[in-house]
């Protein structure tokens, strides 16, 4: 829902104390996700996705692009409109070789979409789907394979998603679910708890 002084917060990664808080509702609403990229057009970028903000039938629009310089200093650099297929109800993002990848939240299903982060060009790549979860939050796609939380039988649960062969991309994971029926068998791993 809507909130009042959306902020972004830098913490330190060795003792968890907080190095900066940005405010950022001058230029969203809300905050769902954040991922840095340490090298994206030349400078540290920070893309940040809401869910939703100021949406209409639970689609947001667009996602955010800041720089991030001397690890605190956060400054807006644009509002990008989703292009193609439009994510509903965003609650991960991460980056990989050049492409960012967001999961929306779709009861029992986490939708996994590939995100153009030049041009917004946004391509529905399939739902995830393990047995008896529900709630898909957050994702990280930084070794090559898909990791993403669920509720799992009211637990916080982390799951791996492997490639479906060596040569495939994140664009082909095990344990999609996708428009055209096939059988996969479950190669995911429950990682263990949040």
């Amino acid at each position: 829902g809507s909130t009042t002084n959306a902020s972004i917060l830098v913490f330190s990664a060795t003792n968890l104390s907080r190095i900066s808080l940005t405010v950022v509702s001058n230029w969203q609403e809300e905050i769902s996700a954040v991922c840095v990229v340490s090298d994206f057009s030349n400078n540290v970028t920070l893309f940040a996705t809401s869910f939703p903000d100021k949406c209409k039938d639970d689609h947001e629009t667009f996602f955010y692009q800041y720089t991030l310089t001397q690890k605190t200093n956060i400054t807006f650099v644009r509002k990008i409109p989703y292009v193609g297929d439009v994510p509903k109800k965003v609650q991960g993002i991460s980056y990989y070789d050049g492409m960012l990848y967001i999961m929306g939240d779709n009861q029992c299903n986490g939708d996994f979409y590939q995100l153009n982060p030049t041009n917004g060009q946004t391509v529905f790549l399939g739902e995830l789907s393990v047995p008896r979860s529900y709630e898909w939050e957050g994702i990280d796609t930084t070794l090559g394979v898909l990791i993403a939380t669920a509720t799992y039988e009211g637990r916080a649960m982390i799951f791996k998603f492997l490639p479906e062969d060596n040569s495939a991309t994140l664009s082909k994971v095990a344990f999609l679910k996708s428009s055209i029926p096939r059988k996969i068998s479950p190669k995911s791993e429950q990682a263990g708890f949040v």
